[in-house]
């Protein structure tokens, strides 16, 4: 049976006619707080600005949670998601919003490579290098995580992974069957990756406060001001 692929979305999309089998259950103020980062469908109704596109939603990306809205991201900028914004009793209705399922490449990524148990003969004497038989399951290992990288990169749509290879190198002191006295190397080696995701977020925190100094206490202070004050920012 072949898997049906969802649809790839972006912030800033219109997101397709409404279908129950793509939107699901409508969320509500608190389960869209707590998908900081995924994506959403959100009514048109609300936002103005998609009035030209032929769509009933719109997709945007929860960025952000403070006391008072939820900050989503548009494509071109953030917004703020007001809980009473979710009310059935504000401007005669109220909107709803649907989760999007996870985001899908179009092409399924080649299966992750598995490493494989290296055994190479080992001469009588050998340079203690890393291009030396006595450390070729170590290639072989890093070898296999590379193309693991690369499936990673392409499945993640990203463009930046880094390797990070760590060897604990140990001594071991013994005798052979001569009663030699005899110094064994331990070596184990550790391969970890990381994948460099972008995103950014961008925000301004403002309020109808000043700044005040207590000599007192050697700190700064945010007063409030009075409502009917206005200021004139230079």
């Amino acid at each position: 049976m072949t898997d049906i692929k969802s649809p790839v979305f972006h912030p800033g999309d219109a997101a397709p006619s409404y279908d129950p089998a793509i939107y699901g259950k409508s969320l509500t103020y608190e389960e869209i707080a707590a998908r900081m980062g995924e994506l959403i469908f959100i009514d048109n109704d609300w936002w103005d600005e998609l009035d030209d596109k032929d769509a009933d939603a719109a997709v945007m990306r929860v960025v952000e949670k403070t006391d008072g809205y939820i900050v989503l991201d548009d494509g071109d900028g953030l917004i703020h998601l007001y809980r009473q914004q979710m009310l059935p009793d504000v401007h005669g209705g109220y909107f709803k919003v649907w989760a999007v399922r996870p985001e899908q490449e179009d092409v399924s990524p080649a299966p992750t490579p598995v490493p494989q148990e290296v055994t190479t003969p080992v001469p009588d004497v050998q340079t203690f290098s890393i291009e030396s038989p006595y450390f070729a399951q170590l290639r072989a290992d890093l070898d296999a995580m590379l193309q693991q990288v690369v499936t990673q990169l392409l499945s993640k749509d990203s463009d930046e992974a880094s390797v990070t290879l760590k060897l604990s190198i140990g001594l071991a002191h013994t005798s052979d069957v001569l009663e030699r006295a005899v110094i064994l190397p331990v070596v184990e080696h550790k391969i970890s990756t990381a994948i460099t995701v972008k995103d950014e977020v961008k925000g301004r925190s403002n309020g109808d406060c000043e700044l005040i100094f207590d000599a007192a206490a050697e700190r700064y202070l945010l007063r409030g001001l009075p409502h009917d004050e206005q200021l004139t920012l230079i």
